[in-house]
């Protein structure tokens, strides 16, 4: 039985809005949008109405882009050294407002506050990292020829369109922010329509600290807004995290001004567990590589959501794992001895639970979860939940759940457990548990897939790339040349 860490839901209040209200952030202020259209936001916890916000159009993106357009040319000259200083100052802002940003992803989202608190900081940190290494962005000189010199500089697009996810809403809008100002850019920026409070309010102290019109928060769904930034030809730079379905739709909309594009779109990471290893260390990876606890819930791209066991342990990692499993404690996001909260919204829940259900349809064993705990009903609640003897050709073997559910498949030969791991569209990530290195340095040379793990599930050094293969996505972030992918490169010829 899952562990409860609270008695029971008190009920969630809406939350108190900046004095400006939940506006559309453009221009130095907040703003109404022209059409007049505001939607409901949900607290994930018990599913009641905290929030109000605005549902941006084409007309709201062309009054911020009217404004963005002379902030993002004048930004683009001020020296890096002055940038390092300004967003210091917008990190160290954030780092103040670090309870109140914690609060809203807790109170929207459903995610831990212990959780959400690190994460917003940690945003606010790489702000600060994005800041020095746009430092070292530098051009090149080349061999004088004929009297002729050359050199290249590197100049920024002008504005960037970020359109988020729903999941890690303050992290992802310190990244976006941070990557497009450190770099030279203005940015305009779309969180996601379920989760748009800290972005909103990000946004909202960025207005007191750069220039009127440098960044651009709009609200709304993807068919207004998000496309109308994927289309118009004043953005012409894109980063987009999400669906592979969406991802699509953004890459053809942008498509007609030939811009360039980022995608981060899904993942179905297998965990190659390999028969020498240890069953604990393999357990623990199962269960931190599927994010169960934290800020995701399992709602993470990177989740190692197929778990390839070996024969020879099989029955021993599926009957350790539903331990493991039991000892989460699933509970009210606002205690903070909660390790598991709930996702992230409504139609997103019932989505979770028809792919449960689908499983159980198709033949997969319900191992561990399956349910919403009790008490906890009138919110989107979920169980850390486990199938095993699951066959290849099941939907939840295929298709990215994007919560906290868990396949669990066999092998037996190392060129079934490849064919198997490859076996899908997804090539984002990848776990390989082993006790011999080699065994598991040769399997990761075989994995489809743009960041891998051995024997652990999380972590590594700070700067390296994230990405996937196949219909994962196109580019990468989190590394150095993907801060430099905000900019362009200009090449000069001179004659001495």
């Amino acid at each position: 039985m899952t562990t409860l860490s609270t008695p029971g839901l008190a009920p969630v209040e809406p939350i108190e809005p900046p004095e400006t209200g939940w506006g559309l952030v453009y221009g130095g202020g907040g703003h109404e949008p022209v059409n007049g259209k505001y939607s409901d936001i949900e607290s994930s916890i018990d599913g009641s109405v905290v929030a109000s916000v605005p549902n941006a159009d084409r007309d709201d993106l062309d009054r911020a882009i009217d404004s963005a357009r002379q902030a993002a040319k004048e930004w683009a000259k001020v020296a890096p050294s002055q940038r390092v200083g300004l967003l210091d100052a917008f990190a160290d802002r954030l780092l103040e407002a670090n309870e109140r940003l914690g609060w809203l992803d807790t109170i929207n989202a459903g995610m831990p506050i212990s959780a959400t608190r690190m994460e917003a900081a940690y945003g606010a940190r790489m702000i600060k990292s994005h800041a020095r290494l746009a430092e070292e962005i530098k051009g090149a000189t080349f061999p004088q020829a004929n009297g002729i010199w050359g050199y290249s500089t590197r100049e920024a697009y002008g504005l960037v369109g970020h359109i988020l996810p729903f999941n890690h809403p303050s992290l992802g809008t310190c990244s976006a922010i941070g990557s497009a100002l450190a770099t030279g850019n203005g940015v305009v920026l779309k969180p996601s329509e379920f989760t748009p409070l800290s972005s909103l309010e990000i946004g909202r102290i960025a207005q007191e600290v750069f220039p009127a019109g440098l960044v651009s928060v709009l609200t709304g769904d993807g068919a207004s807004i998000g496309n109308a930034i994927s289309e118009h030809s004043a953005i012409p730079r894109i980063s987009f995290t999400g669906s592979i379905r969406t991802g699509r739709l953004v890459m053809r909309a942008a498509a007609e001004e030939l811009k360039h594009v980022t995608l981060e779109l899904g993942g179905k990471g297998p965990l190659a567990i390999l028969p020498d290893v240890d069953v604990a260390l393999a357990v623990e990876m199962a269960v931190g590589g599927m994010n169960f606890r934290g800020v995701q819930a399992g709602q993470s791209c990177q989740s190692t959501s197929r778990v390839l066991v070996h024969e020879s342990m099989y029955d021993t990692f599926c009957e350790r794992l539903v331990q493991a499993l039991g000892e989460v404690k699933i509970g009210d996001p606002r205690d903070p001895a909660t390790e598991m909260g709930a996702l992230a919204f409504r139609q997103h829940f019932a989505r979770v639970r028809d792919y449960i259900d689908i499983g159980q349809r198709q033949g997969a064993r319900l191992l561990a979860g399956g349910g919403t705990p009790d008490r906890f009903e009138s919110g989107f609640f979920v169980e850390p939940t486990a199938f095993a003897d699951v066959d290849r050709g099941m939907r939840i073997a295929n298709e990215e759940i994007f919560g906290p559910v868990v396949s669990i498949m066999k092998w037996s030969t190392e060129d079934e457990l490849i064919e198997i791991a490859n076996g899908v569209e997804y090539g984002l990530t990848a776990r390989i548990a082993c006790g011999d290195l080699g065994p598991g340095l040769r399997l990761a040379n075989e994995i489809e897939a743009g960041r891998l793990w051995i024997n652990t599930a999380n972590g590594g050094p700070s700067g390296m790339p994230f990405g996937g293969f196949k219909h994962s996505g196109v580019g990468k972030a989190g590394d150095f040349e993907s801060l430099v992918s905000y900019t362009r490169e200009k090449a000069i010829s001179v004659v001495l």
